[in-house]
């Protein structure tokens, strides 16, 4: 099978859906599926196949690589246009061994695929209804509307994160019949982390500062933890020195970390936080890839009551908690910093959630 992803994006090494996208294109060629996959050129030296030969050891049998610009100079000005990047995919895959068919995670590739290639499968990756960004009163919320309808009608199967967001989708538009849900997965190093070095005392926040992750709560709640550290590894210096301000000394930012830099951290800690809000609508379909990540870990969690959490069951090692209540989070980490668990148990709940098995149920999918 020759599988075409077509990612319209440039890779920058630190977006979830880039770190998602790479690890999808590694295990489906683990799996023996011949991937090309696309994405969009940048001056620097981060690219598609530099960030997987970091995170393959690498190994890149079955992946072949095709980059393309969406800088489009206009009188010395120079601008970022999608239409330019795929005016050059589409003159690229004319010049191809027609491929069996295309994947992607973008509304603007599925739109391209079977607007300029209407014969060639579309399988789209949904993580979330995008729409649901916004308020339903907006005209985003409705040309978003308009445009994830339009998608959903042309391609030929989708693959969802969860069963609750498969529900939404079915909700809002008439989506393809053939469907598959396919979990967000922890990358194999996450499962080869020392699981007895935690501290009862030590907290661990990973990820992005965007408002609906929930970080503020989390820090509000450590006021109320003087005897707790948490860790925070991720944001931009404009958006530590704003969560800085109102962080208590038992807080502390240490930025962006690479996997092998995050490993000290995680290690020490016992407890890691997922403290979501669940505005706007579409924050409760999604996925949190740290929940896997920090259950391969053999951490215990403390989170927000999210839909996916009722879906999937963990143990009492995750705690479920209100949303936006620092006072629920601050409870939570007390007791479960008492409860002994065994991390070896957390760990095993998270091995449904691997790369390469999931890899091999999409491989099956996309061959029926």
């Amino acid at each position: 099978m020759r599988l075409l992803y077509l990612y319209g994006e440039e890779i920058t090494g630190r977006r979830a859906r880039e770190i998602h996208t790479l690890n999808r294109v590694l295990s489906l060629a683990r799996c023996g599926v011949a991937v090309t996959l696309v994405t969009a050129s940048q001056s620097d030296v981060i690219s598609a196949k530099s960030e997987l030969l970091k995170m393959s050891g690498g190994e890149l049998s079955g992946i072949e690589f095709q980059s393309f610009s969406r800088q489009w100079k206009v009188g010395g000005i120079a601008l970022k246009s999608s239409a330019y990047f795929y005016q050059q995919v589409g003159r690229w895959i004319q010049k191809q061994i027609p491929f069996d068919l295309v994947y992607g995670i973008h509304l603007k590739a599925a739109g391209f695929i079977k607007k300029t290639f209407p014969k060639l499968p579309f399988v789209f990756e949904s993580h979330e209804v995008f729409a649901d960004a916004f308020d339903c009163r907006s005209w985003r919320y409705r040309k978003l509307c308009t445009q994830e309808q339009s998608i959903y009608q042309k391609v030929d199967a989708v693959v969802a994160t969860s069963q609750y967001l498969l529900t939404q989708l079915e909700k809002s538009f008439s989506i393809p019949q053939r469907r598959l849900i396919s979990p967000n997965c922890a990358e194999p190093i996450f499962f080869e982390w020392d699981l007895d070095r935690g501290h009862s005392k030590e907290l661990l926040y990973l990820g992005s500062f965007q408002h609906w992750k929930g970080l503020s709560n989390a820090i509000k709640a450590m006021r109320l933890l003087p005897e707790y550290h948490l860790t925070v590894i991720g944001g931009n210096e404009r958006e530590i020195e704003g969560e800085r301000k109102e962080a208590p000394a038992n807080v502390r930012f240490l930025g962006f970390l690479s996997h092998l830099q995050v490993r000290e951290f995680m290690e020490k800690a016992s407890i890691a936080l997922i403290p979501n809000r669940i505005t706007p609508l579409n924050s409760l379909q999604t996925f949190p890839m740290k929940l896997v990540e920090y259950a391969a870990a053999g951490k215990k969690i403390v989170a927000t009551d999210l839909p996916i959490l009722k879906e999937l069951q963990p143990g009492s090692w995750c705690s479920r908690v209100p949303a936006d209540n620092p006072e629920a989070i601050a409870q939570a980490i007390r007791e479960q910093s008492l409860r002994d668990q065994d991390p070896l148990e957390i760990r095993d709940w998270a091995r449904a959630f691997q790369w390469i098995s999931q890899a091999e149920r999409i491989r099956l999918f996309l061959v029926e």
